[in-house]
């Protein structure tokens, strides 16, 4: 059995991003909206989610999770718009996607 999450990059309402993971993206954007997900979101909803990206354990989605944090805003949204996984470093072999396939707004 599969043990999926994903890492989703959301916009906030001034326009800074959050990374996060989940293992359903639409019910944890809910959350942000309500301001009730975590504290960097809590007042800066609404939230608009920009990207996704599918993995299969919480490790690896973790893992994901803290290297984008540590990528410049900049560097996140040249990634989204591109779709191109060549400034990020080497692919994980348990990832489904990358941002080259990465789902752009709502999971449906």
């Amino acid at each position: 059995m599969e043990d999926i999450w994903f890492i989703y990059v959301i916009e906030c309402r001034d326009k800074k991003l959050y990374v996060g993971i989940a293992k359903d993206v639409n019910k944890r954007v809910q959350l942000h909206n309500k301001g009730l997900a975590c504290r960097f979101t809590k007042y800066r909803y609404p939230v608009k989610l920009l990207c996704t990206e599918k993995y299969f354990s919480k490790s690896s989605a973790r893992i994901r999770e803290i290297e984008l944090k540590g990528f410049s805003r900049e560097k996140k949204l040249n990634i989204i718009q591109k779709g191109s996984s060549s400034a990020l470093i080497k692919p994980r072999t348990d990832s489904e996607s990358m941002f080259a396939n990465a789902h752009i707004g709502p999971i449906v």
